[in-house]
């Protein structure tokens, strides 16, 4: 989990995922090298606007190299396991 304004770093080949799960819309800032995955979002961006389903995703992802594993994230709070597992000072 990160915080904002925080960087992540994911190496190649690393499965990853993220979720806004605040009241305000978010903002994510990707940078990629080599260069290459901003043709995945500009062909994202043509399935837009409008519901885009997985197989859809799916084929974009594969043209550029991509290949989305595990389920979708469920609209849920996904730190949860998170403050399971981990922790916190002064904090159940």
């Amino acid at each position: 989990m990160s915080t904002p304004m925080a960087p992540s770093f994911g190496p190649r080949g690393t499965p990853h995922c993220f979720q806004n799960v605040g009241d305000t819309p978010g903002r994510l800032l990707v940078i990629s090298t080599p260069s290459g995955l901003e043709r995945f979002f500009e062909q994202f961006a043509e399935l837009l606007p409008g519901q885009v389903d997985r197989d859809g995703l799916a084929d974009v992802g594969h043209a550029n190299w991509i290949e989305f594993v595990g389920p979708p994230l469920a609209v849920s709070d996904p730190i949860w396991p998170v403050r399971r597992l981990v922790p916190t000072a002064g904090k159940p």
